[in-house]
């Protein structure tokens, strides 16, 4: 579906302003196990009703289902169901013909799939997982390692999985729009700034910081647009100036009919500038002009997924990580486009587990030892 500018430049901010909350979520669960293995788990919630197989599907799952999942499944990654969100105990194996009785187990209401696999290693996982070629997070070189040290009483375990920084590929930085510390806390969620505010004014400052960041997008996209505007300036039957006057003042343009509004229609702002009409072919151009803007964005294609990524470790977890929300099962964390903007974004995790044999070891030799002396000193 092709857009005008106006809904261009609308959709790129609905874009970014969803992301931010919650856009096309995928649930993701990473499993470290005490010896070395991992568990990697993408689940979605599906139709029971909707679940027969096409044909040829080795995995069981229809192609609109395989077709929500950022990753394409082969037939070494395994389908399990349940009734019960996230109940392991309670979960069947999902099989093509197996269909009929999943809607009899389920009753016809919604079931919730999980499409898992264990890799030997995590370095196994580094070297074979990738998301799906359509998926925008395919182009991201992503690391996955693991420290494992034995000391005796515990074995330590340091899990860290790396996303590098991803270019927003627009020409201003954020940085000229905001201190690094304030980029931080919007992109990253680094609450040191908010250290001592009350609620008030922690919404006062979150709205200056929002301010900021719409005069970041609100003049790129502004940028984009004219640029695109000058390399077709030929379409514009009439202009009021010339391709090189017009480009000269787009700053000029920005301040007087944009002023950090990402919302903006380039017509209506360009004519009212000029105090002509010759700009309204600009919608009838629209496709020559300004559907290839997002060609080169990956920032922007990114910001259609979002992840609420899942992590468990052996034994008791030792530090606490980073941006990330600790419970019972484990560490979640929300990784999404923008928390990769600055510098990328490293998930990681410590922890640590007690070898039960090196304490019962341990106390047999201590028993031993003093057996061995009262019996010494009982012969003395």
């Amino acid at each position: 579906m092709k857009t005008t500018p106006a809904l261009f430049v609308l959709s790129v901010w609905s874009m970014l302003a969803i992301s931010c909350i919650d856009s096309t979520p995928h649930d993701m669960l990473t499993v470290v196990n005490a010896d070395g293995t991992c568990y990697r788990e993408f689940s979605l919630n599906a139709d029971s009703n909707s679940l027969k197989p096409d044909t040829g599907e080795q995995i069981g799952l229809t192609k609109k289902l395989i077709s929500k999942l950022p990753i394409l499944p082969d037939v070494t990654w395994s389908v399990t169901w349940s009734t019960q969100d996230d109940s392991i105990g309670e979960r069947q194996p999902f099989e093509s013909n197996g269909y009929d009785s999943v809607l009899k187990v389920s009753k016809g209401e919604p079931v919730r799939l999980f499409v898992s696999k264990t890799f030997p290693s995590v370095e196994a996982l580094d070297t074979a997982f990738r998301f799906a070629d359509d998926n925008p997070w395919n182009q991201l070189s992503v690391t996955h390692r693991l420290q494992k040290r034995f000391r005796w009483f515990y074995t330590y375990y340091v899990y860290t999985e790396t996303y590098p920084v991803l270019a927003s590929g627009f020409q201003l930085p954020i940085q000229d729009f905001m201190k690094p510390e304030e980029a931080r806390f919007w992109f990253k969620g680094d609450h040191t700034l908010l250290t001592g505010m009350n609620g008030f004014e922690i919404r006062d400052f979150a709205g200056d910081i929002e301010s900021k960041f719409n005069h970041w997008l609100a003049k790129n996209l502004w940028y984009e647009c004219c640029d695109s505007v000058y390399a077709h300036y030929e379409l514009i039957p009439n202009a009021p100036v010339d391709k090189d006057v017009f480009i000269s003042l787009k700053d000029s343009l920005y301040a007087k009919e944009i002023d950090g509004n990402p919302n903006f229609d380039i017509a209506d702002a360009l004519n009212r500038f000029f105090k002509t009409t010759a700009y309204s072919i600009l919608d009838e151009q629209k496709d020559t002009l300004f559907d290839s803007i997002l060609e080169n964005k990956p920032f922007i294609a990114m910001m259609a997924d979002s992840y609420t990524y899942r992590l468990r470790m052996p034994g008791r977890l030792t530090a606490t990580p980073t941006h990330g929300l600790v419970t019972e099962e484990g560490v979640t964390w929300r990784l999404t486009a923008d928390r990769l903007m600055l510098d990328g974004l490293t998930l990681e995790a410590k922890s640590r587990k007690a070898n039960t044999w090196a304490f019962a070891l341990t106390g047999i030799l201590i028993l031993a030892a003093l057996v061995g002396a009262f019996r010494r000193k009982k012969k003395a």
